[in-house]
């Protein structure tokens, strides 16, 4: 996107009102609003119900060190990280397909284009499936929708932005672990088996998939040792897990996968990530009295917006957005 503005971005968004006088930055949320309503029109024609889930929590869904942390009238709290433990909860309750766009919280000390300390998330959750390929249709076919109905709808505002977001062919090209990890270091990566695939690698996966012509596409069967301890292992390769991450141009949009919905593994799970089950008492609950097979995403509204619209930075995709410095306006 074009700046005509000559303001440095640090300056623009301490002034983010007068910013937002611009038509260049106005346009850029009138696309995220089309984006927004394509996902919920999508889900819920899909039989989705949208839920909203609790943003204080006694406990995080991923744990680690991106927690933040609150006094709740003297006892310990935190901003929700997703809500992934709730959506999990709800699939125990006959709502089967479950949907939230909303706020997220993570600590992350990155000072880079692609991270902030507050997000929007979009995700979701359905019960009933036999592998997590099950709903991959579901997903890739919100985002198309939401592309679609952009490309309809917006054609001023992409005019403006000088963005011509592509529609992607479906279904989405499905590349495992191993096959990734054997094309990144074709191109010079250095990996071992069972090593994440960093930003570095993100950025070459997506340079040999656009040279496919694919913009978005999944990677699955993440090993099960660098998954939170919620996500199920291949029955046959429990090295593996039913975890894939969706990509655009070389970022990750979305993680997900298939939960694991067996209450002794999940605890078993729970004790190998070093978790201490009793802190987890309130979601443990929902599986002791059965929990149909599931799985679902999480996926970064904000991000998606920034490769959408090729945005230099994820701040211009968020009306006031905060990071490790910035807490205000």
């Amino acid at each position: 996107m074009a700046d005509r503005v000559g303001a440095d971005p640090d300056t623009r968004f301490d002034n983010r009102p007068l910013d937002l006088r611009k038509p260049e930055r106005r346009a850029i949320f009138r696309v995220r609003s089309v984006v927004a309503a394509a996902f919920r029109s999508y889900l819920d024609h899909q039989g989705f119900v949208e839920v909203q889930t609790p943003k204080l929590a006694g406990a995080g869904a991923e744990g680690g060190a991106t927690l933040f942390e609150t006094n709740y009238f003297g006892r310990r709290a935190f901003l929700s990280q997703s809500p992934q433990l709730y959506k999990q909860m709800l699939m125990s309750t006959g709502l089967d397909r479950v949907y939230e766009i909303a706020p997220a919280f993570r600590a992350e000390p990155s000072d880079t284009v692609r991270h902030v300390t507050e997000f929007t998330s979009f995700d979701g959750e359905v019960s009933w499936i036999e592998r997590q390929e099950d709903f991959f249709p579901i997903l890739e076919g919100a985002v198309d929708a939401a592309i679609e109905r952009v490309r309809a709808e917006c054609k001023a505002e992409l005019a403006l932005l000088q963005a011509d977001p592509k529609r992607p062919a479906l279904p989405l090209k499905r590349l495992a672990y191993p096959e990734a990890l054997e094309l990144l270091r074709n191109r010079g990566k250095r990996l071992r088996d069972g090593d994440d695939i960093d930003t570095e690698g993100e950025k070459l996966l997506g340079q040999a998939m656009g040279e496919e012509g694919r913009e978005l596409y999944f990677v699955t069967e993440y090993p099960t040792s660098i998954k939170p301890f919620y996500v199920m292992a291949k029955p046959d390769e429990p090295e593996y897990s039913c975890a894939f991450d969706l990509e655009y141009k070389g970022d990750e949009m979305a993680s997900g996968g298939q939960r694991e919905h067996r209450y002794d593994v999940l605890l078993a799970r729970m004790k190998e990530k070093g978790l201490n089950p009793e802190n987890f008492d309130f979601y443990l609950k929902a599986f002791r009295y059965g929990m149909p097979p599931h799985g679902g995403w999480g996926f970064g509204l904000d991000r998606f917006i920034q490769k959408l619209l090729d945005l230099p930075n994820i701040r211009e995709a968020i009306l006031f957005p905060h990071d490790r410095v910035r807490l205000v306006p």
